[in-house]
Parts: structure tokens; C-alpha cells; sequence
């Protein structure tokens, strides 16, 4: 075959390529022949040519650019590579663009591991939506550089699936750290910003100064919100200073034409009216044609400043006015006392003026004398540490007088603590002086007052050894005042008071105070007796301590008295026991001991004696109170000196017994003083035999007071009073919480009334030979709002103890009244009754009123009300009993007696009563032939009433056999659980439409 491509040169001189192809045949005479075909391909050679040009200035360019191109392909299977790369790769990736090409995967691996999730996820999201790739990321080249990069291709899917990106990266590490030390610089500038003490700002060059900018520091100046400027709500030229305003725009203006920064101080007002002093600083902005832009500039809050220059010019005019003013002397020098100042009134008592005076040495005013025993030499002494001293010296006054004046000169220092300045404060003492003189010639005439003085006057030297003692001493303590000069005080102070007169008496005076103190010091021969002793210091001219003075009087008589009156405060009058006071103490001590020590125990004993009212009202007052001593002085045998026996009060003692081992040893000594109780007391020549009832508590760290503990112990005494008296009871937690629970209940029971908790039950009364319902008993029951219904056993004794009774008994009575009024309108045939308990705090004159007041409000029939009341409360004052049942009884209204047959059953106040009714109680209805005692009392009760012409009531109906029994007897009603329980009203209202069925 042959083949070929070449050029022809044409007649018209252009050159074509062609390209022939031809066969070669084997002639049979041995000829060859071609078959072939020319065709022109010139245009095809002109476009290969073309296109290796364009190549070429391609790669070239490629070269040249300042970056890499390369395609990347993304293969339908997955996989991919790079089909080109520039020569730039080596500069961006320290790897030539052959290496690329071959190992793709090693351009990847300098991905910087933080970035390489987010760049796999670039190409991925460019060849999920084929839109254009741009990303950025940092690679680590070989030589461990870290650059950033820049890439930008489109994506082109090919035919066979294969997507294609021609793509340019180039390095943008250069840019990217611009980028970052801009970020840092604008950073730090905005932190600086943000904390400056005060606010940037940028505004126009207006008297209003409109707002470009401004930083948040304005709002904490200015109360005003960044964004109140930024919008125009407000400027700065408008919180300037109406006062201030032309000023500041006069000194900003000019600042401008010279092209300076400008500085102003001025008043700014606030949002909230407040005026503050600012300081400013700014300069003009001009463009590149030299126009003036804005201004820039920070503002600062100098009110503190601008308050403190005022205070201190106000100050130093007050300085000035005192200075003149005064009339000590006032004189500032140099060191070597040349004058620089002095004051009006050191000039006139000179008789100088203050020409004549400053510019002078002080040593040419002072007396010869006083300069030859070199009186100012302390002022050479003056450092830092020790920069005052005393002066004094004399001097010639006006007139030609000496007069003597004590300088106080405090030194100024200057940062190096050189002596710049002395400030002198001088006192004249010439007249001090003349009464020291006097002084001293009165001293002969002191002395003879003080030997004859009955006090004890001494001085000491500082380490307390006497120096100085009136002839007093004598007297006072045996000892001549030779006899204590040179001596310590501190042997004759009772051992135990030294370290008090160390602290009350010689360090005040060693401190330059007075000091005082009660102490017990050594008779020569009788014994130790108490002082009381005042202290103070003796100041020599320089103000140093130099002595101590000490006077001392005999008190020896006082204290006794305030120790009597002290154990009196403590201890009880009658037994000389220790009183509540005392107890109180020990037990508060016992307890923080307990807390202190886990292994202390302890135990409080509360004894009350028993029926000792009985002994005080039959034998008399003495004879209790010697009993009560003999209890007292019998208590003291069964303790230990450690612990304590005290007496509250009346019959009431208390025993605190400490370091035991269990409670058991409190039993013990319980048991031994119930023992020894139980024996006669001889009192006033009568055998007298008490018992007490112990209450043991055992002390515990738990508590935190004393008074808690006797607390318990009191309530574990009344267990023992309950339990039978004579015994004693240990407390228990139970105790505590019974009480606090009744508390409780107490405070509820007060507001159940105002809280309508209140309920009443009725349980019907029956005519036992019919069977119909012919009343009620109304029975109060308390809905309380925790603790669910409450029964009146345990709220009606409450209720009795705290008077609440009588509140509670009237709203019952009211209630059942208007209850029973409300059924006979709907039952106006049927003959019902009401049955109310009363109790013994309701038996007053006021019960008429209540009575009359709950009938005209219910408009209920008198005799259809039917009040029952307990033997017990008959009983109790028969005569007013009688007297005030008899009112009730002429209103019309019934009455019954209660629980007949377990009280006092007496025919003699039974037959004065106007009663109508007595309810037979519950213990009595009882067929049981084995109880026949029963069963005669409640017959006796039916005949009973027969005879009297009452009718009797029975209780706790609960079987037919009871039923069938007191109708043989002839009781004509009943009530009782075979009934009907207590039930509400609305129960009790279906009753009365119906026969009772058994």
C-alpha cells in the first residue's frame, strides 16, 4: 500500500497539499499497476497548523501566567485524574507538572487536613450541578510551607459521562495574609475603640455636627444609642453646651484654617439633663483635591477632673481664708529655717510685717538662749518615717516681751525623700508656761495633800515598778510607801487578776489612755483585798510616754455585795438552789459541750410534785415553802458536785446530770428520788407524804437550745402525771409531735368557722313502736382542707380548753334551727324535733339572747328545739344551773339530759331541773343477760322517767335483739347505728319521706 503527503507547487504559484493512497498489483507479464486516489487536503494542513500554533501560544501563556492550569477529570467510575498541568504546578506545589500528571493523588495529600473535607466537598457539589468550581484552601508544600490557594474552572460533561474541568489555580498566600493582618489591625482597632474612656467619632463640618460615625462609647457618656446619632434623631453640636456652643465651633474653625488638630474642653448635657465636662481632640479630613471631608476625633468624660480643679481652687481659698484667719501661728520655711510664709498672726505678735519677716532665718527671731542649747536641732532630724516633731523655743514679741511658742513643724519631702519644706503650726504657751511655774511652786503644797489623802496615788515606771506611793499605803495595804518604791505591782496581784491588770491598766497607759480595772491584791497581813484602780499615762514634753499614774480605793465592800447580789440573780430565794436563770446557762453549756465532744452524753430531769396544792391549801403557805426546802435539800444527796439541781418555780425542779454513760443512768437516779419522795416529811411537826411525776430527756447534739431541752422534759412529765402520777416517763419524739400536732389543730380550729370547714350530721331520733323519724340529733363534724373529716372527739375538747366552744355552739344552734325550720315547711304534718348539745361555757345569761335571736331568725317553733346537756354540767353550781334552765325552759324549748346514768344520777337535783328527757347512754343498752347490773340501770331509767313523767331517749341502738328489748321496757325513743348513721343533710331529708326499714 502506498501512502503519502505532500505539497505541489500550481502554475499560479500556490502550493497545495495532497494526499495519495494506492494498491500495488502484480500484472501477469510482470508488470506493476496502482489503483489509487489524490485528494487535496491543503485546508486540513492549514487548520493543524493553525491548531499548533494556538498550542503553542497556549503553553505558552500557560507559562507565563501567574498560576497553574490544569483539567482535571471525573471519571463515570469514580476514579480521577489530572490530563494536564501547566508548568506553573512547580512553583504552587513544589512538584513538577509531569510528576502531577502521573500521580495526581500527591497534589491532594497537600491539602491542609482542616480543609480537606471542605475542598472534596467543593468538587463534589461543582460536578453535582455542573456550576462553576471557585474555592479556596491552604495546602503544606514538601519544604513545609503553607500557602493559600485560589482555583476557578467550569465543569463539562463529556459523552461517556466523564465530567471535565479546565481549571486555574493560582497562590494566594500574599493576599490571604493582607486579608488576616487587616482583620487583626481592624480588630484591635475596635477593641481599642470599644475600650477607650470615652468615644470615636466622624461628623461633618457643621455647628450641629451631624453624625458619620461614632463608637458605642457614646451611649455610657451620653445616654444616647449609637443609632440615635447614625439616624439624626440627635447631634453632637446639639448636646454641646448653650453656653459653650459658639466657643467650641470658634476654636474648631480656626484649628482649620491652620490645618491643625484642634483640642476644646466644654460642657456636654446628656440624655437625662445631667451636665458633664468633656475633652476633645479632632482634625479635618480633606480629599485629594483639598477639599475639607469631615472631621474625626475622640471625646473623653473629665467631670472628675473638672470637679477636682474646682475643689481644689475652692479649697485653696479656703486654705487661704483659714490660714488668715487663724489664730495660732502659721510659718513655712526651708530646711535651714529660712522663712518663705507666715500668717497675720504671727507677724502682729512680732509686731513685723510680713515683708520684714519673710526671707528671714526663724533663728534670728529666736531667743540666744534657746539656739545655745540648740532647740531646733530636731528639725535636721526629719525623714519620711519620722516627719514630725515638737519645738519650743522663746522669742521677742511687739513691745520688747518674751514670749514662748511650741512649734509643731511637720517636713515635705520630695520624691527622693529630700527635705524640700517644713510647715510649722505654732501655739503660744507663754501663759502655759507661766502656770507651769506656778505649777511647780504648788507642788510642795500637793504633796501635803496627797499624804494626807486616804486614796492610794503611785506612779510607775513603764515596766509597772513603783516609783512614787502616798503615806496612804500605809493604810491601805500594810505596806509604807518605802516598802513599795522599786517593787512590782505584779507580786502582791492575786495570781489570777495579773493578766487582767496587764491588759485593763498597763497597756492602756503604755498606749497613751486612760484604764481602769477591779482587781484583788495582798494586805501585808490580812489577807487579799479588792481594789479599784484607774491608770494613765504621764507625757513627757516631747509626747512620749514617761510614767504611769495609778489611783487606787479600797472596794472590797461594793464587790461583795455585787457577788452576793450576782448569786442571788442565779439562785433561787427560798431553796438557795440555782434559779431558771442559772439552769439556762448550764444547759446552753452542756449542749455546745455535746457538740463538740460526740462521746458526752447527758440527761435533763423535770420533776413537778404532786397535788402539792393540796398541801399549801390545807396546811398553809410556810408549811409548803418548808416543804419545798426539804424536797430541795433531799434533790442536792442524789447528785455529783458536777451537776445541778435547780428549782423553776412553785413545786417545778429540774436536774441536769452530765457525764453519763446511757440514759439508763438517769432512770436510776429517777427511781431513787421517787423512792426517797414516798417516805413523811417531818414539816412543822406534821408527817407530810408527797410523790413527784419525772420527766427524763436525754441530751442530745440535735438540740440547739437549752430551753428546747426543758421543753421535752416538761412534756415527758405530764406523760408521767397522765400515766397515773408517781412515776416517771422518758420522752420520745411522739410527745413532741402529739403536742405540736394539737397545736396545729388549735390554729386550724380558729379559722375553720371564718373558712365555713364546719359541717353538721344529723342522726335521726325514732319512735321505736313505729319506727317513724321524729327528729334529729345535729352532730358537728369539722371537713378540714388537709386532713379530711375530723371527728369531734378530738376538736371538742380543744374547742372547750381555748373558749372556742361558745363561737362553735351558736353557729350549731343557728344551723341545726334554721336546718329544722327549712323540713317542717316541707313536712308541715309531720311532728320533727331537734336535739343541740350544749355545752358548760354556753350555760351563760347570754345564752337567752343567743336562744332568741337564732328563733326569730329561723322562725322554728320553740318546742320542737330540744337542748341537751351532761349530768356533769348540772351538777356543777346546781343553783344557777337551775335558775337559768328554768328561763330557758319558760321560752318553750325543751331540755334533755345526756348520757344518763354515768354521772352523778342524783334524785335530788334531778327533781329541780324542768327537764323533759333522759337519753339512756349506750353502756346501758344491753339485753346481754351476763351484764344484768346493765340491764337494771337502764330499766331503773325507764321507770324512772315513768314516774317522773319524762321520756326516755336510748342510745346506740345497734341490734334488733336491743330493739325488741326496750320496747319491753317501755322506752319510747331511740337512736342508734341500727337506724341510721350521722348522715348529711340531704341524706337525712330522704329519711323523712320514708318508714325506717330494719
Amino acid at each position: 500500500m502506498w501512502q503519502a503527503q505532500y505539497r505541489v507547487l500550481l502554475a499560479d504559484g500556490q502550493v497545495k497539499w495532497l494526499q495519495g493512497i494506492a494498491r500495488p498489483e502484480q500484472q501477469p507479464h510482470g508488470d506493476v499497476t496502482w489503483d489509487g486516489l489524490i485528494i487535496d487536503i491543503t485546508e486540513r494542513m492549514q487548520i493543524e497548523a493553525a491548531l499548533r500554533q494556538s498550542e503553542q501560544r497556549f503553553r505558552n501563556t500557560a507559562a507565563n501566567l501567574p498560576g497553574a492550569i490544569f483539567q482535571y477529570v471525573l471519571h463515570v467510575d469514580g476514579t480521577d485524574d489530572v490530563t494536564y498541568m501547566s508548568a506553573g504546578c512547580y512553583d504552587i506545589w513544589e512538584v513538577t507538572a509531569e510528576a502531577a500528571q502521573q500521580n495526581w493523588q500527591r497534589l491532594c495529600d497537600m491539602v491542609h487536613p482542616d480543609d480537606l473535607s471542605a475542598f472534596m466537598s467543593s468538587v463534589e457539589q461543582s460536578a453535582r450541578t455542573l456550576e462553576p468550581w471557585s474555592w479556596q484552601w491552604r495546602i503544606i508544600t514538601p519544604s513545609g510551607q503553607t500557602k493559600w490557594l485560589a482555583v476557578a474552572g467550569r465543569p463539562e460533561l463529556q459523552m461517556n459521562g466523564d465530567i471535565v474541568w479546565d481549571s486555574l489555580v493560582i497562590d494566594i498566600s500574599d493576599r490571604k495574609q493582607a486579608e488576616i493582618a487587616l482583620k487583626t489591625s481592624e480588630s484591635r482597632l475596635n477593641t481599642l475603640i470599644s475600650n477607650l474612656p470615652g468615644f470615636v467619632y466622624r461628623v461633618a463640618n457643621h455647628p450641629d455636627y451631624p453624625v458619620h460615625f461614632i463608637s458605642q462609647g457614646v451611649t455610657d457618656m451620653t445616654g444616647y444609642r449609637v443609632a440615635d446619632y447614625v439616624e439624626g434623631h440627635i447631634t453632637l453640636g446639639q448636646q454641646v453646651h448653650r453656653y459653650d456652643h459658639a466657643r467650641v465651633w470658634h476654636q474648631v474653625q480656626q484649628a482649620l484654617q491652620r490645618q491643625e488638630t484642634y483640642e476644646c474642653e466644654y460642657r456636654m448635657v446628656t440624655r437625662s439633663g445631667q451636665t458633664k465636662w468633656v475633652w476633645e481632640r479632632g482634625q479635618g479630613i480633606w480629599d485629594e483635591q483639598g477639599q475639607l471631608h469631615h472631621l474625626e476625633g475622640f471625646v473623653t468624660d473629665i467631670s472628675d477632673r473638672k470637679q477636682a480643679e474646682l475643689a481644689l481652687q475652692e479649697s485653696e481659698v479656703r486654705y487661704r481664708q483659714v490660714v488668715e484667719a487663724q489664730t495660732d501661728f502659721i510659718l513655712r520655711s526651708r530646711p535651714d529655717t529660712t522663712i518663705t510664709f507666715a500668717n497675720d498672726a504671727l507677724c502682729e505678735a512680732l509686731g513685723l510685717s510680713p515683708e520684714q519677716v519673710v526671707g528671714k532665718r526663724w533663728e534670728e527671731f529666736a531667743n540666744p538662749d534657746d539656739l545655745q542649747r540648740q532647740a531646733f536641732k530636731q528639725l535636721a532630724l526629719l525623714t519620711p518615717k519620722n516627719p514630725r516633731c515638737f519645738v519650743e523655743n522663746r522669742d521677742v514679741r511687739a513691745g520688747g516681751t518674751i514670749g514662748w511658742t511650741q512649734w509643731l513643724n511637720e517636713g515635705v519631702f520630695d520624691n527622693i525623700g529630700q527635705l524640700i519644706e517644713i510647715q510649722s503650726v505654732g501655739r503660744d504657751i507663754t501663759n502655759l508656761k507661766q502656770v507651769e511655774a506656778a505649777l511647780r511652786h504648788s507642788e510642795e503644797r500637793l504633796r501635803l495633800v496627797t499624804e494626807n489623802m486616804r486614796d492610794l496615788v503611785c506612779l510607775h515606771h513603764l515596766d509597772g515598778h513603783f516609783t512614787y506611793a502616798t503615806p496612804s499605803s500605809q493604810t491601805l495595804l500594810g505596806f509604807a510607801p518605802s516598802e513599795l518604791i522599786g517593787r512590782d505591782p505584779y507580786e502582791l496581784i492575786h495570781p489570777d487578776d495579773c493578766d487582767l491588770v496587764r491588759r485593763e491598766l498597763h497597756a492602756p497607759a503604755l498606749a497613751g489612755r486612760t484604764g481602769r480595772a477591779i482587781y484583788r491584791i495582798r494586805h501585808k497581813t490580812a489577807g487579799y483585798l479588792w481594789l479599784e484602780t484607774l491608770s494613765q499615762p504621764v507625757f513627757e514634753a516631747q509626747g512620749a510616754v514617761s510614767q504611769v499614774q495609778t489611783t487606787s480605793r479600797n472596794v472590797s465592800d461594793r464587790v461583795k455585795m455585787e457577788q452576793q447580789l450576782k448569786y442571788d440573780a442565779l439562785h433561787d430565794s427560798l431553796t438557795t438552789l440555782p434559779n431558771r436563770d442559772r439552769l439556762m446557762q448550764r444547759l446552753d453549756l452542756a449542749l455546745k459541750r455535746s457538740k463538740q465532744h460526740s462521746t458526752f452524753q447527758f440527761a435533763v430531769l423535770f420533776l413537778d410534785l404532786d397535788n402539792f396544792k393540796v398541801v399549801n391549801d390545807s396546811l398553809g403557805h410556810l408549811v409548803g415553802d418548808e416543804l419545798l426546802i426539804s424536797v430541795a435539800q433531799q434533790l442536792v444527796q442524789f447528785i455529783r458536785d458536777t451537776d445541778l439541781a435547780a428549782r423553776l418555780g412553785g413545786d417545778e425542779f429540774v436536774m441536769l446530770i452530765e457525764e453519763i454513760d446511757h440514759i439508763q443512768d438517769a432512770v436510776v437516779i429517777a427511781e431513787r428520788i421517787l423512792a426517797a419522795l414516798r417516805q413523811p416529811f417531818i414539816v412543822a411537826d406534821r408527817e407530810v407524804v408527797i410523790t413527784t411525776s419525772i420527766g427524763i430527756v436525754s441530751g442530745d447534739a440535735q438540740y440547739e437550745h437549752g430551753v428546747d431541752l426543758l421543753r421535752d422534759a416538761d412534756l415527758a412529765m405530764y406523760r408521767a402525771k397522765h400515766s397515773g402520777r408517781a412515776q416517771y416517763a422518758i420522752f420520745d419524739p411522739a410527745m413532741h409531735f402529739r403536742v405540736t400536732q394539737r397545736l396545729h389543730l388549735e390554729q386550724d380550729l380558729r379559722k375553720a368557722l371564718e373558712r365555713s370547714e364546719m359541717l353538721l350530721y344529723y342522726q335521726p331520733i325514732v319512735a321505736l313502736d313505729t319506727l317513724q323519724v321524729i327528729g334529729f340529733e345535729a352532730l358537728v363534724r369539722w371537713q378540714h382542707p388537709q386532713r379530711g373529716l375530723v371527728s369531734p372527739c378530738e376538736f371538742i375538747a380543744i374547742a372547750e380548753e381555748t373558749g372556742l366552744i361558745k363561737p362553735l355552739g351558736q353557729w350549731v344552734l343557728s344551723t341545726a334551727c334554721h336546718q329544722l325550720a327549712d323540713w317542717q315547711r316541707q313536712h308541715p304534718h309531720k311532728p320533727l324535733k331537734m336535739s343541740v348539745n350544749l355545752s358548760v361555757q354556753q350555760l351563760q345569761p347570754d345564752l337567752l339572747c343567743q336562744i332568741k335571736a337564732v328563733l326569730a331568725a329561723s322562725q322554728l317553733a320553740p318546742h320542737t328545739l330540744v337542748l341537751e346537756l351532761t349530768e356533769s354540767m348540772l351538777a356543777q353550781n346546781i343553783e344557777i344551773t337551775q335558775d337559768l334552765l328554768t328561763q330557758v325552759k319558760q321560752l318553750g324549748i325543751r331540755l334533755s339530759i345526756d348520757d344518763f346514768g354515768t354521772g352523778y344520777s342524783s334524785l335530788s337535783y334531778l327533781s329541780r331541773l324542768p327537764v323533759d328527757y333522759l337519753k339512756i347512754d349506750r353502756a346501758f343498752v344491753n339485753p346481754d343477760k351476763t351484764d344484768a347490773r346493765n340491764q337494771v340501770i337502764a330499766e331503773s331509767i325507764v321507770a324512772l322517767s315513768d314516774l317522773l313523767g319524762l321520756e326516755a331517749i336510748a342510745e346506740g341502738i345497734e341490734t334488733p335483739e336491743q330493739l325488741e328489748w326496750l320496747k319491753q321496757l317501755g322506752c319510747q325513743q331511740g337512736q342508734g347505728y341500727l337506724f341510721s348513721t350521722p348522715v348529711p343533710a340531704a341524706t337525712a331529708a330522704q329519711m323523712l319521706y320514708q318508714k325506717i326499714s330494719m
